[in-house]
This record gives C-alpha cells, structure tokens and sequence, in this order.
C-alpha cells in the first residue's frame, strides 16, 4: 500500500499547528497568571489592612483560578503525550503496512 505524501504532510502540518497554537495559550495563560499574582499583592496592600475577610475571600478566589490554571496546563501536556503515542502508533502501522 502506497501512501500518498500530500495527505500525511497536511497531517502533520495541522497537527503542528494544532500544538503550536496550544504553546501559544499557555504562554498567555503564564502572562495572565503574573498579571493575577500582581493584582493580589496590590490587592493585599488595599484589603489586608481595611478588610481581613474579604482580603481571605479574594485570595481564595484567586488561588482557586490558579489553580485551575495549571490544572489545565497538565491537561494539554498529558494530551500531547497521548496524541505523540497515538501517531506513533499509526506509522509504525503505515511502515508494517508497506512492507507487505
């Protein structure tokens, strides 16, 4: 079985794509997390000393968008890995494929 090129750069073509345009929303996710963290140390100068409570409760919020943040982070790192095994797999089948 011949495999035609065109078809498997356009893959791979997509699929780096697909990946750079994920880099490319956990650098403005990184960039949004240090615009948080100076938000909260300008916040806590403001709070911490007027309102003890609401000081807690925007901190909690905020480590709690953090949080999810990089829970996030992880998932598309983990996917990446998945989706580097799967092609893998498939041209190990395409190679196993053209020997016959």
């Amino acid at each position: 079985m011949k495999l035609d090129d065109t078809v498997m750069v356009q893959f791979f073509g997509e699929l780096i794509e697909s990946y750079r345009q994920q880099i490319m929303d956990q650098e403005e996710a990184r960039e949004l997390s240090k615009k948080e963290k100076k938000f909260l140390a300008d916040l806590r100068k403001e709070l911490e000393l007027s309102n003890p409570q609401a000081y807690r409760m925007v901190t909690e919020l905020f480590g709690c968008m953090l949080d999810i943040s990089q829970i996030k982070q992880e998932q598309l790192y983990i996917q990446g890995i998945k989706d580097g095994i799967r092609i893998r797999k498939l041209v190990k089948e395409i190679e196993e494929g053209e020997e016959c």
